[in-house]
């Protein structure tokens, strides 16, 4: 009897003991999934986009609440979002894979003027796919879609054009198109706010940028002015940043 006792209790001795090896385990493997985590989260001049709810990038006709171009931007209406706290200024997009279309809202605190340039080559805006505009005095958005042919110039595209050959040796003037598909925007002492959409690929290759699943050069701005063109952007109201699209990931330019 007692030695029966005796195998009862090493068998259980024996049961504890795994059980305490496996809930060591457990918890040794959740705190080093933390701490992957944090390191991630740390890595310098890189971040998740401050909110990233879909970041498959459903296609936008497929998600809970997808982006409405109304002017207003709706809790989870976009699928990430990039606050910078040093212009105070903040960007929302959603990308639908399925109708190879970008929805953007920009977001700022004055009443005059916002943007963002895609792509630029150069200093400043230079070579940028620029889109711009304000709201005018009767309330209607003045929003284009410009090319930057400078470091703080940028005309229309359907004002600028390029020479081609035609045959011999004349030659024939192509002109950009206007590739905003809907717009809208509003103004109030809050500031400003205008959500529109656009092609990933517009196919003006003259002088719009494609934007693929890589890293982009992209700047923000705004100013408290309105006027026509926009050209009046203070340095300090502007902010240079790569920023992946479809990933959501946001970093710091390379120091050069």
């Amino acid at each position: 009897m007692m030695k029966q006792h005796s195998v009862a209790l090493g068998f259980i001795v024996v049961i504890l003991i795994a059980a305490s090896m496996a809930i060591l385990a457990g918890s040794f493997h959740v705190k080093d999934r933390g701490k992957t985590a944090t390191l991630a989260a740390s890595i310098p001049n890189a971040t998740r986009s401050a909110t990233n709810s879909n970041p498959e990038n459903t296609p936008a006709s497929q998600l809970t609440n997808w982006p409405h171009i109304d002017g207003k931007i709706g809790p989870d209406e976009y699928a990430n979002h990039y606050h910078d706290l040093r212009i105070i200024m903040d960007l929302y997009w959603t990308i639908d894979q399925q109708s190879q279309i970008i929805y953007f809202a920009l977001q700022s605190l004055e009443s005059g003027c916002i943007g963002i340039s895609l792509g630029a080559v150069g200093r400043r805006i230079k070579g940028g796919d620029v889109l711009s505009g304000f709201i005018d005095d009767n309330g209607t958005l003045q929003f284009t879609d410009d090319y930057a042919k400078d470091d703080t110039m940028h005309t229309p595209d359907i004002k600028r054009g390029i020479e081609l050959p035609n045959g011999g040796d004349s030659q024939t003037q192509q002109y950009g198109t206007d590739d905003i598909l809907e717009k809208k925007g509003m103004t109030s002492p809050q500031g400003t706010i205008v959500e529109f959409s656009r092609k990933l690929n517009t196919g003006d290759t003259a002088f719009d940028k494609p934007i693929e699943p890589t890293p982009m050069r992209v700047q923000l701005a705004f100013s408290s002015k309105a006027d026509d063109e926009c050209m009046d952007v203070d340095s300090n109201n502007m902010v240079t940043k790569q920023i992946n699209f479809f990933t959501g990931v946001v970093a710091n330019e390379p120091q050069s």
